[in-house]
């Protein structure tokens, strides 16, 4: 089934502009929130997977988590519905994903700005993991960089320390718990740290280059992980 057209109504007093992206389960829209004046993105399931129970209780978790674990380096959640169409309504982010800085070319960021990003994301861990939350799909895809400030998005993968299912977030970007499906336990929630701080699994560790915004660079999937070329970028949970 087709996406929500341009105009739509995708949650109270939240109107699509554009289609943004389409995942396993979800769609991404650029949207404009009446209520506030301003954009947003927002993610609902898509048309054809409203009766997957898992997709939506998962949403609706990530919209919960974001509402309440506010933190100047996570995305900032604004609204949660958990309706008959479930939705999440988000911050729109103008900066680029690491993953576009590391893979698109043009200058390379200095040490200072790297090191910059990298204090930003050790603070947004660090205050996951003190709500006793484990992000599980840390990956440069789910970093944004915007005027020098990292921010962390899409908790749809994260959980609570302990056993998890195989294969929970994207392969390549894996600590050993999560591919094995075994206990992850604080301290120190190894897991989010070793996906944070390691090389993919394969493939070389690209250096970060330019910018594109977050909006514009998730208007379409990309079928493989552009660091190691895996066909899962992440488990079918997605």
């Amino acid at each position: 089934m087709r996406p929500l057209g341009r105009g739509r109504e995708i949650a109270p007093g939240t109107i699509v502009a554009a289609h943004l992206h389409r995942s396993n389960a979800l769609d991404v829209y650029d949207a404009w929130n009446e209520p506030r004046g301003c954009r947003v993105i927002a993610k609902t399931l898509r048309p054809d997977r409203l009766h997957k129970r898992g997709a939506r209780a998962r949403l609706v978790r990530e919209g919960r988590l974001l509402l309440r674990l506010t933190h100047p380096h996570l995305v900032r959640a604004y609204e949660v519905h958990d309706v008959e169409r479930p939705a999440i309504v988000v911050e729109t982010l103008t900066g680029a994903t690491v993953e576009h800085l590391a893979f698109d070319g043009g200058q390379p960021m200095r040490g200072v700005e790297l090191a910059n990003l990298g204090a930003h994301l050790a603070s947004a861990l660090r205050h996951l993991h003190a709500h006793g939350v484990l992000h599980c799909d840390l990956k440069p895809a789910n970093v944004v960089a915007e005027h020098g400030r990292a921010k962390v998005i899409d908790l749809s993968h994260a959980r609570p320390p302990g056993r998890m299912p195989p294969g929970n977030g994207t392969w390549c970007y894996m600590a050993l718990e999560p591919v094995r499906g075994a206990w992850s336990t604080p301290p120190p929630m190894r897991g989010d740290w070793e996906s944070c701080s390691s090389p993919p699994r394969s493939g070389p560790t690209p250096s970060l280059r330019s910018r594109r915004t977050w909006t514009s660079t998730t208007r379409s999937s990309t079928p493989a992980c552009r660091s190691c070329g895996h066909a899962g970028r992440s488990s079918p949970a997605r």
